[in-house]
C-alpha cells in the first residue's frame, strides 16, 4: 500500500511537469534528444558527431527555455535544406558522447513507443522516464525496508527524493539524470543485499549506476567504501574470536578472502569504467578540439583556486527552474525541505542510544563525505581528463539523494515533531509544483 502510494505522489507531479514543459529544457537536453534518435536508428554517439535532422526540427519547433541565450534557429516549418548544425549551440557538435548509451537505448524505445501513439519522440522519450521512476520506487522501498524502517517512513523518503526542481526537472526532461535516483537506490540495494546474505552477485547494483552515466558512479563508490568498511572491521572481530594462524601465506590467503567482495566490487566498477572509456575512443569520429565546450573550459593549470569553492554542502535537492517554477513559492518549498533534510542527517548521526542505528549511520557518514568529497572529486577528474574547468552543479550528486534522504527520514521516523515536520513540508512542495502556472504560450512540438 504505502508504496502505491509513493507511486502516485512521485508520479502525478513527473507527468504534469511533462504536459506543462513543452520546450527544450537547457540542462543539455538537446544533446541527449540527438543521441537518443540515433540509438533508435541503431547508431552510436561519437566524439565529433554533429546534430541530426530530427533533433533539429526539434529543437527548431520547442525552442530552448533559456532567454538568456540569444542565438537565432531556424522556424519550426524551415525547409531541410536550412536546418544545418552550424545555426544550433555549439555549432552543432554533440558533447552527449561522454555518457554510456544505457539510458538513451531506454529513452529511444520510449520515443519510438510514443510516435506509434501519435506523440513526438521527445514526448514518448520523455515518458520513459517513468521506467526509472518506478525502479527508482520498489528500490528504495526494498532499501527502507532492510534498514528497519515502517513503510510509511520509506514512502516519505521515496517523495521527499523526487518531488523537488532538481529530481522533477530530471524525470521531466530527456537526461540521463533521470536515472540518478534509480542508480543511487540500486548502489545501496546492492550492497544491502551483500551485506544480508554475503552472496557477491548483489554487487552487479553497485556497479550499475557507472555504465548509465559516470556521476552517478558517486553512489557506486559510496556502497564500495561501505562495503570496505565491512570487510575491514569484521577482520578484528575474526581476529579475537579465531587462534591466530601462522605463516605469511595463510594470513595473505585469509586477507584475499576476507576484503573478497571489495575486490570483486572495484573490478565490477573499473572494468566499467574502462570499457566505457573505450566505446568513446572506438565511436570518436573527430579530434577532441572540434568541440566547442572543450575549447571554452580549457585551462592551462590545475584550477586549485576552484577546488573548495565547489564543495557541496548541502542534499542536492535544488536544480534548474523554469520561468513559470521560479517563484518566491517554490524557492522557500524547497529550502524549506533542505533544512529539514539537513537536519535530519544531524538527528540521525548523533542517534547512538540504539546500537542497530549504526548500520543507518555508517550510511549517513558515508553518503555525507561523498557529497562533500565529489565536487572536488570531479574538478579532478575533468582536468585529468581533458585539462578543462567546470563548476559541479548540484545535479551531478542526485545519485546520492536516496542516500541522505533515507538516513533523515529514519531519524524523522523517530521523533514525533520531525515525523510531522516533514509530512507537513511535502504536501507544500507538492502543491506548489502541481500548482505551478502553464506556460503563457507553449511552442510547437514536431511530430
Amino acid at each position: 500500500m504505502a508504496t502505491m502510494v509513493a507511486l502516485l505522489a512521485t508520479l502525478v507531479p513527473m507527468l504534469l511537469y511533462i504536459d506543462r514543459y513543452p520546450t527544450i529544457s537547457p540542462v543539455d537536453e538537446f544533446h541527449h534528444i540527438d543521441y537518443a534518435i540515433r540509438i533508435s536508428h541503431g547508431d552510436l554517439l561519437g566524439r565529433g558527431d554533429r546534430f541530426g535532422d530530427e533533433m533539429m526540427r526539434e529543437f527548431a519547433c520547442r525552442r530552448l527555455d533559456a532567454s538568456e541565450i540569444t542565438f537565432e534557429v531556424p522556424p519550426c516549418d524551415a525547409p531541410e535544406a536550412e536546418l544545418t548544425p552550424e545555426k544550433f549551440p555549439e555549432s552543432g557538435y554533440n558533447s552527449a558522447f561522454i555518457h554510456p548509451p544505457t539510458y538513451y537505448m531506454v529513452a529511444a524505445v520510449g520515443g519510438i513507443v510514443g510516435e506509434w501513439f501519435g506523440l513526438s519522440f521527445v514526448s514518448g522519450a520523455r515518458a520513459a522516464n517513468l521506467l526509472w521512476l518506478v525502479a527508482f520506487i520498489g528500490l528504495v522501498m526494498m532499501a527502507a525496508r532492510w534498514l528497519n524502517l515502517s513503510p510509511t517512513v520509506g514512502a516519505l523518503a521515496a517523495v521527499v527524493c523526487v518531488v523537488n526542481p532538481g529530481s522533477l526537472h530530471a524525470l521531466a526532461t530527456v537526461n540521463p539524470d533521470a536515472a540518478g535516483l534509480a542508480c543511487g537506490a540500486a548502489a545501496l540495494v546492492g550492497y544491502l543485499g551483500w551485506r544480508r546474505s554475503s552472496n557477491l552477485w548483489w554487487l552487479l547494483l553497485v556497479v550499475v549506476p557507472v555504465v548509465v552515466k559516470s556521476t552517478h558512479a558517486l553512489a557506486s563508490a559510496a556502497a564500495l567504501v561501505l562495503v570496505a568498511a565491512e570487510c575491514w572491521f569484521a577482520r578484528f572481530d575474526d581476529a579475537e574470536s579465531q587462534v591466530p594462524t601462522v605463516g605469511r601465506r595463510t594470513a595473505l590467503r585469509s586477507l584475499v578472502s576476507r576484503f573478497r567482495p571489495v575486490l570483486v566490487g572495484g573490478i565490477g566498477f573499473f572494468g566499467a569504467a574502462v570499457g566505457v572509456l573505450i566505446v568513446q575512443r572506438v565511436q570518436a569520429s573527430g579530434p577532441a578540439d572540434v568541440i566547442d565546450q572543450l575549447n571554452r573550459f580549457h585551462v592551462d593549470r590545475f584550477p586549485i583556486g576552484q577546488v573548495l569553492g565547489n564543495v557541496i554542502m548541502v542534499p542536492p535537492l535544488s536544480g534548474y527552474l523554469p520561468r513559470a517554477l521560479n517563484t518566491d513559492q517554490i524557492i522557500m518549498a524547497v529550502t524549506l525541505l533542505t533544512l529539514l533534510v539537513m537536519l535530519g542527517m544531524v538527528l540521525g548521526l548523533a542517534n547512538r542510544r540504539d546500537p542497530e542505528d549504526q548500520l543507518v549511520r555508517n550510511i549517513g557518514v558515508v553518503a555525507l563525505a561523498a557529497t562533500v568529497c565529489a565536487g572536488p572529486g570531479l574538478i579532478v577528474l575533468n582536468y585529468g581528463l581533458n585539462a578543462i574547468y567546470v563548476d559541479i552543479p548540484p545535479r551531478y550528486l542526485i545519485s546520492l539523494v536516496p542516500l541522505l534522504v533515507l538516513v533523515a527520514a529514519g531519524a524523522f521516523g523517530r521523533v514525533t515533531v520531525t515525523r510531522w515536520a516533514l509530512i507537513a513540508s511535502i504536501p507544500l512542495m507538492w502543491v506548489t509544483l502541481v500548482h505551478a502556472p502553464r506556460p503563457a504560450s507553449a511552442p510547437r512540438a514536431a511530430h
